[in-house]
């Protein structure tokens, strides 16, 4: 318990060092401690596969009786995969080369168009800035209210989503295969040459200090926070599918020699399950260690913590789209069919019919809204039945001239 100072003449001269730590407590926090770090940022997704480590894990309920409640058209195709702000604004690029910032109502806040398609998907950082990656080779770092703070090329196109870490470094990959590591500026911390392209987006260990990132060239690589190489681990053919990193630091990635692999912290197989097909998706991991993910093979797919199948469910076509998972086991994914699904232990509950193929990966907001996109042009928000259907919403030719 703090002594209040009683004032009186005899410790007047003290009052002028009380009101200097009363300001000090003010600016720093209640704690006294000073905050070193950006504001934070309570995004309920804030990047591909929701948090650092891509575990596709969400705290919200997933929909029970899903329903269209509205679709925002753009001009091309959509792969990118959504962010969601803390204001509830969805950001989501688009191969007309515009990133859109969509309300979640269905309109249109802002769009920023930019030199290429983009077909990355966003990150947003702990201070507000929204990074993204172009067919460029360009990463732009924009502001909520869509004004560019820069951009900065870094090789050819940029299909990998970035990841921040804690201390707000960025990290992306490049299609002619280098893991880059750069500050909120751009500006080059280190980079690292894989033997091929990579299309995955890099996961982050904090606790361990350790980035990883899955190649063409067949390998999974484990890199310090200097990025030197602490380990490889080839796999028996390419790999699209980015890594994912569960509570207790195993390490999962599909490999188009159609085997789901799980290797521990030092690089070590703990097990792999073998698929009927090439494994692009990348793994949900549920509450209970569940592992969810798609194949080439039709299938979606939850193995248990020691990679024994508990349940697979076949679709209309191959599944490139990665699941969320939700605490009741709900899991939601797009597939080649065009149909968005939902899927309770491996049992369907609804699915969604979009116009096209599906290669984005869901987002779900703080309300279990589901939003995803569709080669169809369209990004689909999908509600509970019942709730308020907002239509659809296609931005006019006068807006797409700005």
């Amino acid at each position: 318990m703090h002594k209040f100072i009683k004032y009186n003449k005899k410790n007047s001269t003290y009052l002028p060092l009380v009101l200097l730590l009363l300001f000090i407590l003010l600016i720093c926090g209640c704690d006294g401690k000073r905050n070193v770090h950006s504001p934070k940022i309570d995004s309920p997704w804030a990047r591909f596969r929701k948090n650092e480590r891509n575990a596709g894990l969400t705290s919200y309920n997933i929909p029970e009786n899903g329903k269209v409640a509205w679709k925002f058209r753009t001009y091309h195709n959509v792969q990118s995969s959504p962010a969601i702000g803390k204001d509830g604004v969805i950001y989501v690029g688009s191969g007309d080369n515009r990133f859109y910032a969509i309300n979640p109502d269905g309109t249109l806040k802002w769009k920023f168009r930019a030199d290429a398609r983009i077909m990355s998907s966003p990150a947003i950082s702990a201070d507000g800035a929204i990074y993204v990656g172009g067919d460029d080779g360009y990463i732009y770092a924009l502001g909520t209210d869509g004004v560019l703070k820069w951009k900065k090329k870094f090789g050819i196109e940029i299909y990998s989503s970035p990841n921040i870490g804690k201390d707000g470094t960025v990290y992306f990959a490049t299609i002619d295969g280098i893991l880059w590591a750069v500050d909120k500026q751009g500006k080059e911390k280190w980079k690292f040459k894989t033997g091929n392209a990579i299309y995955s987006s890099p996961a982050i260990d904090e606790k361990r200090k350790t980035v990883y990132i899955a190649s063409k060239d067949k390998h999974i690589y484990a890199l310090n926070q200097y990025g030197k190489l602490k380990w490889k681990f080839k796999t028996g053919n390419e790999i699209f599918s980015s890594v994912t990193i569960d509570e207790t630091g195993n390490i999962y990635s599909g490999s188009d020699d159609k085997h789901l692999y799980c290797l521990d912290g030092d690089g070590n197989l703990k097990w792999k399950f073998k698929t009927g097909g090439l494994i692009g998706s990348s793994p949900a991991i549920g509450k209970d260690g569940t592992v969810c993910f798609g194949s080439d093979d039709t299938y979606v797919y939850a193995l248990s913590p020691a990679g024994k199948l508990k349940w697979k469910f076949k679709t209309g076509d191959e599944i490139y789209s990665s699941p969320v998972i939700d605490l009741s086991e709900k899991v939601v994914i797009g597939g080649q069919d065009g149909f968005i699904y939902c899927l309770k232990k491996g049992r369907l509950i609804w699915k969604i019919k979009t116009g096209d193929k599906i290669f984005s990966s869901p987002a779900v907001g703080p309300d279990g809204t589901v939003y995803i996109g569709s080669e169809d042009y369209y990004i689909y928000a999908i509600r509970e039945a019942g709730g308020r259907d907002k239509g659809n919403r296609k931005i006019t030719s006068k807006e797409m001239r700005k």
